[in-house]
């Protein structure tokens, strides 16, 4: 669904924004040098007169790991799994698999450094497609152990994702 409308938001949030519908999204804070990084759920009001946004509209979820200082892109698939990309403060790249709402997390990939910085997250026809925002290359993964990445294409132009959904399959 697409959120219309102008909304002022008084939290710190990330590039990685999720409409999970038109009155929820989720997405994380983003306050420079405050770790952990919270997952939040933010509830747009619902009337269509300018609101802004408090802790009263919103939910933390959960944290990511301590080490990860930030989102790039965040989806939710249809069977209830987060996935998050996320950079540690050592400058590696990861793709998380999170349940939801819980925030169990499931899969954890390290994503660098085939991908040196990820752009975007996206899925089509069940297939998980990851773009590095360096170099423009799109990956996809594979969705079972050992999650292997394959180069799909080297558009050469900055590309965004598409919202559809899958998760990783956790059994190895």
């Amino acid at each position: 669904p697409l959120v219309t409308g102008v909304q002022t938001c008084a939290l710190p949030i990330s590039t990685g924004l999720f409409a999970v519908n038109d009155t929820k999204l989720i997405t994380s804070n983003v306050e420079l040098g405050v770790f952990p990084i919270t997952i939040l759920e933010i509830n747009l009001p619902s009337s269509s007169a300018s609101t802004t946004l408090s802790s009263s509209n919103y939910v933390e979820i959960f944290d990511l790991p301590s080490d990860r200082r930030g989102t790039d892109d965040i989806i939710l698939t249809t069977d209830s799994k987060l996935l998050v990309t996320s950079q540690s403060t050592d400058g590696n790249y990861y793709l998380s698999q999170y349940s939801y709402p819980g925030g169990n997390l499931e899969v954890d990939i390290q994503l660098s450094p085939t991908i040196s910085n990820t752009a975007s997250i996206f899925t089509e026809g069940g297939v998980i497609y990851l773009i590095d925002g360096q170099s423009g290359i799109v990956y996809s993964i594979d969705t079972t152990s050992p999650y292997t990445l394959t180069t799909i294409t080297a558009p050469g132009f900055t590309v965004q994702g598409d919202r559809k959904s899958t998760r990783l399959n956790s059994s190895h």
